[in-house]
């Protein structure tokens, strides 16, 4: 999973939040970590249209309550309180509500929004938009990136997770019928 030239899985263009949960990506070789310090965190930010600053800390533990909250999503239970509570705080920078000329209700930040605040209110959007309970992690015993499935069957966040597994099962099998 060290290569940084890795495709994005589905949903990861649209959604923020998606994106900001497969920085850290865990499994049987280790974890890789896209944003180890703060300049790390600044080019992600603004590789991805966010002008507003933040610290690697305040991302990092977002990025830790948005992905307890987007694992608990296709589940029919009770979103966990505590990952809930602050990714709502952190969405609470100061709002004020705006009625459309298409009469929707939509709420603007009143001066400039942090960072945290704008991916947070993003992840309240996903939780409750229709990609919400397609929302599944990589089924490879290598990686924990999160996508939105957009195939029935798909298991695996990109081809090359598939594959790579495919191709582990082949060769275990081989080993397997060899001895």
């Amino acid at each position: 999973m060290a290569d940084s030239t890795v495709e994005a899985p589905p949903g990861e263009d649209e959604w923020l939040p998606l994106a900001l949960v497969n920085t850290r990506v865990t499994g049987s070789r280790g974890v890789f970590e896209r944003l180890p310090d703060d300049d790390a965190v600044t080019s992600w930010l603004l590789g991805h249209g966010v002008a507003g600053g933040a610290g690697r800390h305040g991302i990092v533990s977002l990025r830790s309550d948005v992905r307890t909250v987007l694992e608990a999503l296709p589940a029919a239970g009770a979103l966990p309180d505590q990952a809930l509570a602050r990714v709502n705080a952190a969405a609470a920078d100061p709002v004020t509500p705006r009625l459309t000329a298409d009469r929707t209700l939509r709420w603007e930040p009143v001066g400039p929004c942090s960072a945290t605040a704008l991916i947070a209110r993003e992840a309240i959007r996903l939780a409750v938009s229709d990609a919400a309970p397609r929302l599944r992690v990589c089924a490879a015993d290598d990686c924990d990136r999160m996508f939105v499935q957009d195939h029935g069957r798909r298991i695996w966040c990109t081809p090359r997770c598939g594959t790579r597994m495919r191709v582990q099962r082949h060769l275990a099998r081989r080993q397997d019928v060899a001895q």
